[in-house]
């Protein structure tokens, strides 16, 4: 598989997505990350019906809340950019009523207007959106332990596939590039020694599969203390490895000269690539910790992986 400068861009603002930020939920589609707007005004004015009576006194009635439209903006990035900012597009274009859920409130609301900004040839693209809410917002429901545990699993099947899919992508061009790629990268960790047997993303994936067969269909971790901390575990150790890579990755772009060789544009690439799947595969893990925690009572001080 050959490499192209896109594929280096798809590491932009990759690390920021690792310190996930509450999710954000549009019917069936979820902003995380950069995607999570960093502020959202929630309000409204009640509708006042004011009658003037004889002598300056007044009768007021309410006729019920007005809720204010709600203005939100944030950043898809990463090589599925385009896809998910189009994935947004089709709901507003739909003109349905969806049901939003974020900051604790759940709604339904209609799509008043959306725009995005194609930039960094695709792999940078901010958004703004505005919703037009049908009710004042309510409560949002808590959501049952085995929905949490679904969510879990459902994040370390999520990160599985990202690194996977990287790892069969990347091990295609090791052999046809091992010599010179070794030569372009001098004293830095070599690529094999990132994704191959026995390395960090082994361990990683050995991790989410614990975590992912742990949080099989029906499970409630909220009633089995030991399968949740099983999880827990695996997700700590899955954490420590991500955090690794990005560490190695980084020092990699930071070391390697691009001098014009299709060698070092292919060293270039590929630990581009990697970073990029480790923080989309530590965005998940972050996630899944969050929820591991909800749904088990305790309290999470702080990301498993952060920038």
């Amino acid at each position: 598989m050959a490499f192209t400068v896109f594929d280096i861009e798809n590491a932009i603002g990759a690390i920021t997505r690792g310190q996930v930020s509450s999710p954000v939920s549009l019917d069936n589609f979820t902003l995380t990350g950069m995607e999570v707007p960093s502020v959202l005004r929630v309000g409204g004015q009640q509708r006042l019906i004011v009658h003037q009576l004889p002598g300056g006194d007044r009768l007021i009635d309410s006729a019920g809340g007005d809720p204010n439209r709600i203005e939100m903006a944030g950043t898809f990035t990463g090589q599925n950019a385009l896809a998910r900012a189009q994935t947004l597009q089709k709901l507003y274009q739909r003109g349905k009523p969806i049901r939003f859920i974020a900051a604790a409130v759940s709604t339904q609301a209609f799509i008043f207007d959306y725009a995005y900004d194609y930039t960094a040839k695709g792999a940078v693209i901010p958004y703004r959106l505005t919703l037009e809410m049908q009710a004042a917002a309510q409560n949002a429901q808590a959501a049952t332990g085995k929905t949490l545990s679904s969510l879990v699993g459902t994040d370390a099947a999520s990160a599985i596939t990202s690194i996977s899919d990287t790892v069969s992508d990347v091990s295609q061009t090791i052999e046809n590039y091992a010599g010179a790629a070794q030569t372009v990268i001098g004293q830095v960790t070599p690529i094999a020694n990132i994704v191959g047997v026995g390395s960090p993303l082994a361990s990683v994936t050995n991790d989410l599969q614990v975590v992912s067969g742990a949080a099989q269909a029906g499970t409630d971790f909220s009633t089995l203390p030991a399968t949740a901390a099983q999880a827990g575990a695996a997700l700590q150790s899955a954490g420590a490895g991500l955090s690794s890579v990005l560490s190695t990755t980084g020092a990699n772009l930071d070391s390697i000269s691009f001098d014009g060789s299709a060698a070092s544009l292919n060293a270039l690439a590929q630990n581009a690539q990697i970073q990029s799947a480790a923080a989309d595969a530590a965005g998940s893990v972050n996630r899944a910790a969050r929820n591991l925690a909800t749904a088990t009572g305790s309290v999470q001080a702080a990301p498993i992986v952060s920038a």
